[in-house]
């Protein structure tokens, strides 16, 4: 799955990810690959992941990522997750040269709320973003 060069302001969602919600059916182990790359979002909501949720899913491989790359956040809030927010899903998060800007969440993670999957190394970097 790959967004790039989108501009999204005001959207709202009652649930999660007001940009995108991923849930997958549990029948066969799959590899997910999701990329971010040089968007503009601008106050949006979501209850959990103010733009991307993605669903618990036990049977995501290791080697599953998320690229989160030269975007600009401003303004986006959740009540957990103000950007981000996923729990047992991915393995590995890159977040480089993006712009962090007054995002916000009432209980935890006002840019990200992570949780990786079982079995994984569970690794983050940030590279040259600002907060």
């Amino acid at each position: 799955m790959q967004f790039e060069s989108n501009i999204a302001n005001g959207i709202r969602a009652s649930d999660g990810g007001s940009i995108c919600y991923v849930s997958s059916a549990e029948s066969a182990e799959q590899t997910h690959h999701i990329s971010f790359r040089y968007n503009q979002f601008f106050n949006n909501s979501g209850t959990v992941g103010g733009l991307f949720y993605a669903e618990p899913f036990s049977m995501v491989t290791a080697d599953s990522q998320l690229e989160w790359i030269g975007n600009n956040c401003t303004n986006n809030t959740a009540q957990s997750g103000g950007v981000l927010s996923f729990s047992d899903y991915l393995s590995s998060v890159i977040s480089q040269y993006n712009l962090y800007v007054d995002n916000s969440a009432t209980q935890r993670g006002a840019v990200m709320d992570l949780g990786f999957a079982a079995g994984s190394n569970g690794a983050i970097e940030f590279r040259g973003d600002q907060f």
